[in-house]
């Protein structure tokens, strides 16, 4: 998902990220409407990747300092 902020040496927020191997990435990058069209939204993929580290434990809620 493009977040606005290209350029060299930036990159995005970790929780805006979704896990790809390195031909999906590139294949991604290469043609993203092409790559939608057979993998689904960039945006149903950063939901499952959600749901699924929240699952996991991998992300939890902070708790309040009291």
């Amino acid at each position: 998902i493009d977040h606005g902020f290209g350029g060299t040496g930036t990159k995005a927020c970790d929780l805006l990220v979704i896990p790809l191997c390195r031909v999906c990435h590139d294949a991604l990058h290469a043609d993203t409407r092409a790559w939608e069209e057979q993998n689904g939204s960039q945006l149903l993929w950063l939901a499952r990747t959600l749901a699924r580290a929240t699952g996991i434990g991998a992300i939890t809620a902070a708790r309040a300092k009291q």
